[in-house]
């Protein structure tokens, strides 16, 4: 995603892959999966989690996606996203 500075300029926005690496405290892998709904400006609107081998890591997965943003489309969507940290 990117976004416009002041002068006009495109500048890539942060990815949120560091802060949902960042989740996983632990020494093992774990699996979370997520539905998230997307708005037709990239802004994620809802992040559920489907599943969690760690419920409180898949909550913070959660809460880093739903400050996500996306590239804007014409319609939004949603998505199941399966990730293993």
């Amino acid at each position: 995603a990117s976004a416009t500075t002041a002068t006009g300029r495109r500048q890539r926005d942060r990815s949120p892959l560091p802060s949902v690496l960042a989740c996983n405290q632990t020494d093992g892998n774990v699996r979370v999966e997520l539905q998230l709904a997307v708005g037709a400006d990239g802004s994620v609107n809802v992040a559920t989690v489907r599943s969690a081998d760690d419920p409180a890591i898949g909550a913070c997965v959660a809460k880093v996606l739903q400050a996500a943003k996306f590239r804007p489309t014409r319609m939004g969507g949603s998505l199941s996203y399966p990730m293993t940290l």
